[in-house]
């Protein structure tokens, strides 16, 4: 071996050596600017210390509480979320005949009690209505098109779906 093809060969061995050193200095930097992104003003231990007093605060807070203070808890969020939107359906279709693409809706949003509203769009070339029914335990006051009476029975049956009528 020669001394050129020796040089040739350390030139090598120090190219991929400085190749590899660039490369995992980009992925590390990489790395602490993703860490370095949750931290204000760059202080990486005061974040850190942040988020570990956050995490003993909520412990303590569980902690404190009796089994029986968090079965009320749990109870009266359940009992509130009874009144929020549960089940849902919407049916498209066409409100007139000289009009296509089911651009038309009744979307029915109803609570655990089937309580709610039906929002009914009617599309046209000229104008488009929109129509709140008020719902009380499954029934309406006002006639329902067929459409509604239909997202409304779906909503019921908790078949949250989007049916399109030809």
């Amino acid at each position: 071996m020669t001394f050129e093809q020796l040089m040739l060969i350390i030139a090598i061995i120090i190219v991929v050596f400085l190749i590899i050193t660039f490369i995992m200095s980009i992925v590390n930097s990489s790395r602490l600017s993703t860490i370095m992104d949750y931290a204000e003003d760059g202080n990486l231990p005061e974040a850190l210390s942040e988020a570990f007093d956050k995490l003993e605060a909520v412990t303590a807070e569980y902690e404190s509480r009796s089994q029986d203070e968090l079965s009320r808890s749990i109870e009266l969020l359940a009992e509130e979320s009874r009144h929020s939107v549960r089940k849902m359906a919407a049916v498209h279709f066409n409100a007139f005949d000289d009009v296509s693409g089911e651009q038309s809706f009744a979307l029915a949003l109803l609570d655990a009690s089937n309580s709610g509203f039906i929002i009914t769009s009617l599309y046209g070339h000229n104008s488009c209505n929109t129509y709140l029914r008020t719902i009380t335990g499954g029934r309406c006051e006002k006639h329902l098109l067929d459409e509604e009476q239909r997202a409304l029975a779906n909503a019921i049956a908790e078949r949250a779906s989007e049916e399109v009528v030809q």
